[in-house]
């Protein structure tokens, strides 16, 4: 996965990057016209170790590997998924609360897997490794 951004600050020895995501909206004839309203600016940081070779403003190439990709995708959705179900099925299978308590505690489970993302957020950003190129 390559996007295009531009970076906009550097800190230390940290890129941010703003890149611009476009819904999925290419072949429509009607893009002209509702594709601003359907893009949004994320920004991402990224660890390099010689930040003074980029400029604020620069345009800079993002890229990441598939496995980290795979990686990614795993721990926002798939896992997360896997943890409704299995907490469903567990209770489902209990028979000690009603249909309506058991989603309820099933979406708990993964709100507190989310939770757990997030407070190991920094760890995580760890092990994920981007590759920046300069646009020329």
């Amino acid at each position: 996965m390559n996007k295009s951004g531009t970076i906009t600050a550097i800190t230390d020895n940290t890129l941010t990057i703003a890149i611009c995501q476009e819904e999925a909206c290419q072949g429509c004839g009607a893009k002209l016209i509702c594709n601003a309203s359907n893009s949004k600016i994320k920004h991402i940081e990224c660890s390099v170790s010689n930040a003074a070779a980029y400029n604020v403003g620069e345009r800079v190439t993002v890229g990441v590997s598939g496995v980290f990709s795979l990686k990614a995708v795993t721990l926002a959705f798939i896992v997360p998924l896997i943890i409704l179900f299995a907490v469903l099925f567990m209770l489902e299978h209990g028979g000690a609360l009603s249909e309506a308590a058991n989603a309820l505690l099933a979406l708990c489970a993964v709100l507190a897997y989310y939770g757990l993302l997030y407070l190991l957020r920094d760890s995580i950003r760890r092990k994920f490794i981007f590759n920046i190129e300069k646009q020329k």
